[in-house]
């Protein structure tokens, strides 16, 4: 026979939108104390409050990919101006290599390449 439930969201699958977590999000500290995070949002609901949440969870990853992509990106315009060029690029990608796979790659290529250009200099000389 069929299964009676007083739980009307039981037959269904969970949700994983950040809402619907942050809804069921137990909270740690009494109701009478809400959260920094609560007082800074200011109790506002769902889109800007996940979006806040989100930032401080993941700030560090914010905060090395606009390094990243800045050093990057000066390092691609002083290729035609005058400036360390390379070197910016290769800290952008030292940077960037940290958080992203892709990056790393490049620097470990960049750094092959260097070694085989020096290697070849080395021999040439001796």
């Amino acid at each position: 026979m069929g299964r009676k439930t007083t739980d009307p969201a039981a037959g269904r699958r969970p949700t994983t939108s950040p809402y619907h977590r942050a809804m069921e999000e137990e909270p740690s500290e009494p109701a009478s104390s809400p959260s920094p995070l609560r007082r800074l949002v200011g109790g506002v609901w769902y889109p800007f409050g996940v979006t806040v949440r989100f930032i401080f969870r993941n700030g560090k990853r914010i905060a090395v990919s606009v390094v990243g992509f800045i050093l990057l990106l000066l390092g691609l315009v002083m290729l035609v101006t005058p400036g360390p060029g390379l070197l910016l690029i290769v800290a952008g990608l030292a940077v960037l290599a940290s958080e992203y796979v892709w990056a790393e790659r490049a620097l470990n290529f960049a750094r092959e390449k260097a070694q085989r250009a020096r290697d070849k200099v080395r021999r040439k000389q001796g």
